[in-house]
């Protein structure tokens, strides 16, 4: 599971609505015998433009400030987005996240009176100078470039240096009657082109993207592990600088971690960090003068850092091929450019929370029990309710429980109009409970109400982490309208098993919830019948299949039904291949649903802990090496990580794997899971063997290695 999913999900599609790639389209009418025909036919056919209505492509009229700028982003991969407020964008506008990369990438700043103008026909001025802001030219202007122009006194000054950039790098040109036209409208036809420049630019002017690893991708919060990031080079380097951002939480020390240059032929480096390599008290680690080739691997090695709380902490990287000297733009954290590890809450560490009742009618009044029982000792340590907008706590009337003894609740543990009851100098042992009684609530309108508890055992102290308010911590509450029979949640899951995406909609809700969690920490919400749809839909055809065990079907409250399974995708499946003993089936899940008018309000997966252990304990050794595996090529060695058993071993970058414990390449190539299986015969349970077969220039040789866990 990853926190990723979804937003690559999202990508594919704005991408696939905005320029459905490879979709060939009728030749409109009217490109024909035109000047820029070639082209235009080109990118149709290709399906990265589209034609307009009743077969007409309209090649000489303009284009907006927004498609144009969308079709940018798309050609050079401009996917992240950052706030914006134009007043006259909205948040609901066709180019709204296109703007909004738009600004990310630096690029487009909007007009001096505060607006975007999204819907304005984009002129050829205004063309140059998003070329020239990406391309990294300098608006310099140039007399001799611009005395080409019948008009140039038409161009601005502002505007003068960007025309003599683009004009002098070839990426736009004059007409025939020696005008520039800068506040002319740029037409389709001369977008097309420009867009045709758009490999030619990335080749001369942008680092190409290349893509940042790390292992692990997950640890338990307050352990020390070494962390490696390996940056896999997008192109040769001359002179070039690679720079790792850090999160806040994690840093780089001088004298002890390291960086290792690799490119599999004559560049294998390895240095300890100095202090001049780094910046941001240790967020920003600075590798210069790096020249290597495409196949170039660059590894940040941190030595035995302290995993802070629960949570997602993300690295990225900024490339330059060729230097601040050279002409390139750096590539600055594009999408793969960009890795998260995400710190577990440790074992039996987390405590469980449960509501009582469950679920109630609506309108009517209830008392309703939280009871928090502790997962771990605790010794002078907090800990905190959430609660929702529409159930809130009360002074002098809701009820605590602390070490068997009763009270009334306070006014200074409760804040955020009710929301929040926070319980300090908490002592007490692993099992024990701590109840919260919000008493005679009245029960609001049909739909699901969400509870849940962070906690800290030791409160100010370091030693022990607070949790997230995730997994058993996390419970929800159901307000009905009416009693329902579960038939339509035995539908939905007959759905599921069938996979019958579009027949798992009639069974929703429009206002549906669906929570994606597990003990660990990992926790996803969606909402609306559309986003739950297509998450789902993503799920069962893409991820897991998932296999319900019918016989542990029950309802357990009113309008409340759950139902246990195992979910599998190809992964888990050659996991439990590779350890027939192990008894690792796949991650068992319990399934939690709540009707409401006879459809599905909320739907709530609730991973097992113990299958993610084991499936983290049958995969967590490794030998330290990084491969490259490609559909026809060999297996070739990219780099090996400093101190770990492939290093130790004498494996080299460029040593190409024939062989895994005896079972050659090829034949794992045709099998059933492909690269995958290459890669999980390497990785195994710490403390376990594994022979590698190598071939170093014609010489084959087995080399013996047992994996590590660290």
């Amino acid at each position: 599971m990853t926190g990723y999913k979804k937003r690559a999900l999202v990508l594919v599609l704005v991408m696939s609505l905005i320029l459905p790639v490879g979709v060939a389209r009728a030749q409109p009418r009217d490109v024909a015998g035109h000047w820029a025909e070639e082209q235009i036919l080109e990118w149709l056919e290709q399906g990265w433009v589209e034609g307009g209505e009743e077969g007409q492509f309209n090649p000489d009229a303009g284009i907006s400030r927004g498609e144009f700028i969308a079709h940018i982003n798309w050609q050079f991969e401009f996917f992240d987005i950052t706030p914006v407020n134009f007043p006259d964008l909205p948040e609901d506008h066709q180019y709204w996240e296109d703007i909004a990369a738009a600004v990310a990438a630096g690029y487009l700043t909007g007009y001096t009176d505060g607006t975007v103008r999204p819907d304005k026909p984009i002129s050829r001025l205004e063309a140059a100078v998003i070329l020239a802001r990406i391309a990294g030219l300098p608006p310099a202007e140039d007399p001799a470039v611009l005395a080409g122009f019948t008009d140039a006194k038409d161009i601005p000054a502002w505007g003068r240096g960007y025309v003599s950039a683009v004009v002098a790098a070839g990426l736009m040109q004059g007409y025939e009657d020696g005008s520039f036209r800068p506040q002319g409208q740029l037409t389709r036809a001369e977008a097309s082109v420009l867009f045709g420049k758009t490999p030619d630019i990335k080749a001369k002017y942008l680092t190409r993207s290349g893509g940042l690893g790390l292992a692990p991708v997950d640890a338990d919060s307050g352990a020390r592990n070494r962390i490696v990031l390996y940056y896999f080079l997008g192109e040769a380097f001359s002179d070039g600088t690679v720079t790792f951002h850090l999160p806040p939480e994690l840093a780089a020390e001088a004298y002890r971690d390291m960086v290792m240059i690799t490119d599999g032929e004559e560049k294998n480096e390895t240095m300890t960090l100095q202090p001049y390599h780094l910046a941001r008290e240790g967020r920003e680690v600075h590798v210069t003068g790096i020249t290597a080739a495409e196949d170039g691997v660059i590894l940040l090695v941190l030595e035995e850092k302290k995993i802070p709380e629960p949570g997602y902490y993300t690295f990225s990287v900024t490339a330059d091929a060729d230097g601040p000297a050279g002409r390139k733009v750096p590539s600055i954290g594009k999408p793969f450019e960009r890795a998260q590890l995400f710190s577990r809450i440790p074992p039996n560490y987390e405590g469980i929370l449960a509501v009582n009742p469950g679920s109630a009618k609506s309108g009517t009044r209830e008392n309703l029990t939280l009871t928090y029982t502790l997962g771990h000792d605790f010794r002078e340590g907090w800990i905190e309710f959430t609660l929702p907008e529409e159930i809130t706590a009360t002074p002098g009337q809701d009820k605590i429980v602390i070490g068997g003894e009763e009270r009334l609740l306070t006014e200074t543990e409760i804040s955020e109009a009710g929301q929040k009851v926070l319980l300090t100098d908490i002592s007490g042992n692993k099992g024990e409970q701590v109840v919260l009684t919000l008493v005679d609530k009245a029960i609001p309108a049909p739909g699901p109400c969400f509870f849940k508890v962070r906690a800290d055992a030791d409160g100010q102290g370091t030693a022990k982490p607070a949790t997230l308010g995730t997994g058993r911590e996390f419970a929800a509450f159901l307000a009905y309208a009416e009693t329902d029979a579960g038939d339509v949640v035995k539908g939905f899951i007959r759905a599921l098993k069938e996979k019958d995406v579009e027949g798992l909609k009639d069974y929703l809700a429009e206002d549906v919830v669906y929570v994606d969690h597990c003990q660990e920490g990992y926790f996803d919400l969606y909402q609306s019948k559309e986003e739950v749809a297509e998450e789902i839909a993503y799920l069962v055809e893409e991820v897991y299949d998932l296999v319900y065990d019918e016989q542990t079907f029950q309802a357990t409250g009113e309008n409340i039904w759950s139902v246990r399974g195992k979910a599998n995708d190809r992964i888990t499946r050659l996991v439990a291949a590779l350890n027939p003993a192990a008894g690792f089936t796949g991650f068992g899940y319990t399934a939690k649903f709540f009707v409401n008018g006879k459809k599905i309000s909320y739907i709530e997966f609730l991973y097992h802990r113990d299958d993610e252990d084991l499936f983290a304990k049958l995969t967590g050794g490794s030998v330290g090496v990084l491969i490259k595996v490609e559909k026809d090529g060999p297996v070739v060695v990219r780099a090996c990580v400093p101190g770990m058993p492939a290093a130790k071993a004498g494996l080299r970058p460029g040593d190409i794997i024939v062989a895994i414990d005896g079972v050659m390449v090829e034949e794992l190539r045709v099998q059933d899971y492909g690269a995958a299986d290459i890669s999980y015969r390497l990785l195994g349970q710490a403390g376990t063997p594994v022979t590698v077969t190598i071939n170093r220039n014609g010489e084959i040789f087995d080399v013996e290695m047992v994996r590590t866990g660290n």
